[in-house]
């Protein structure tokens, strides 16, 4: 047999393989539902959440506790909406993730079958203020110790999937997530029958998740949806107000478990924009990255000032030095050469250890027109040990400096 009937077929083979009522089964026939019956259908779907759950079948008489034939409930009158707001209206706390299968018999008769979670958020109250529990085929009243029990069942299971809408900046997102410690499996999300998703242009499509499921669902995982703009929801009065429902089965506890979360974007209205903590963090950030750009920029002004510095002696730190104290440590062997058309004959006089005249006559060949090796090594004072000085530590590019 399958977990409950789908369809009038079966419906009749239930009857015919005399599927006995039971702990988690229930024929009611169709003078069940009715006006004068709300407290006790109240009644009876309370002791099934409060129990371990269960079938309720409307529309089918029983005898001796077996299925006898189909009677039917007049759907013109008793629709599926108004049972479901009886068990919602009537039971304390409300019951997550009941189902109502509605089976056609003909054009005025259906069968209701009611699919009733063991519940892990109770125990839950009849209208009359009693608990009841499933026991003998029938719905009593429960004892103390097992309402506590019952209410013991809270801190066994805790939740594994939650359901939120963040409204940032006027963006209203939705998020989802897995807040346990185990996975969740087979995980499947529904929503009101007249929930439409609101399409904005960067997501026209419920994403997939909402929409198809998943297999698994890991433990830290958040998923973030645009879900739209509260402007463009209070304009439309559409997907205001809607309920998802969420499924799974939580592997630990090797239960399955229905949650219901009501979403109602009606509460943020004439509220003020809070900036979620994410928004927050993205601030910080910012400020920090503006705080290091404005120090880096200062240190590059430092650096801009050191390498107007031309001091190729150690005394001074400039370009060419910190650029030598590289080739140092990396044993190159090799040096930076100066630059000798602007480092003056101080630079001349330090670094060739020459006199002060010698010094200033290669200060203004260097800045002079028409030079070349010829004239340098025919400028007084010139001698080979110089020379060859001049060459192993001063630029000699005649060529692109000559007009």
């Amino acid at each position: 047999m399958k977990e409950k009937p789908e369809n009038k077929s079966d419906i009749l083979e239930m009857i015919s393989l005399q599927i006995q009522e039971n702990l988690h089964l229930d024929y009611k026939a169709s003078a069940a539902l009715s006006h004068s019956k709300r407290d006790e259908i109240s009644k009876d779907v309370s002791a099934f959440a409060n129990s371990d759950g269960g079938l309720i079948i409307y529309g089918v008489t029983e005898e001796g506790h077996l299925p006898l034939l189909i009677d039917g409930v007049d759907h013109h009158k008793y629709k599926r909406e108004w049972l479901e707001q009886v068990i919602n209206s009537n039971i304390s706390p409300k019951i997550e993730g009941v189902s109502i299968t509605q089976i056609p018999i003909d054009d005025k008769l259906s069968v209701y079958v009611l699919l009733i979670p063991k519940s892990f958020r109770g125990p839950h109250q009849a209208p009359d203020k009693k608990y009841y529990k499933r026991f003998n085929f029938l719905s009593e009243a429960m004892e103390d110790y097992e309402i506590n029990d019952i209410r013991g069942r809270q801190k066994l299971v805790k939740p594994l999937i939650n359901i939120e809408v963040e409204l940032v900046n006027t963006i209203v997102r939705l998020v989802v997530e897995n807040k346990g410690d185990s996975p969740a499996n087979d995980v499947h999300f529904s929503f009101s029958d007249d929930f439409v998703w609101p399409r904005p242009s960067t997501q026209p499509k419920m994403p997939k998740l909402l929409a198809e499921g998943t297999k698994t669902f890991p433990p830290g995982r958040r998923y973030v949806y645009f879900y739209d703009s509260f402007h463009n929801l209070m304009g439309s009065k559409k997907g205001m107000d809607f309920y998802i429902e969420v499924t799974y089965f939580h592997t630990g506890v090797d239960k399955r478990i229905n949650d219901l979360f009501t979403i109602d974007l009606t509460g943020f209205v004439d509220t003020l924009v809070i900036n979620s903590p994410f928004h927050t963090i993205e601030e910080n950030i910012k400020t920090g990255f503006k705080s290091l750009s404005d120090e880096i920029s200062g240190l590059n002004n430092s650096l801009k000032a050191i390498e107007q510095v031309s001091s190729p002696t150690g005394i001074l730190i400039s370009r060419e030095s910190l650029a030598n104290l590289g080739h140092v440590l990396n044993k190159t062997g090799e040096f930076e050469k100066i630059n000798p058309r602007h480092c003056g004959r101080t630079v001349f006089r330090k670094v060739l250890d020459i006199s002060f005249d010698l010094s200033y006559r290669l200060d203004m060949f260097f800045i002079g027109p028409n030079q070349s090796l010829e004239q340098l090594k025919l400028i007084e004072g010139m001698d080979e040990r110089i020379f060859k000085d001049i060459e192993r530590n001063f630029i000699l590019d005649f060529k692109s400096h000559n007009p």
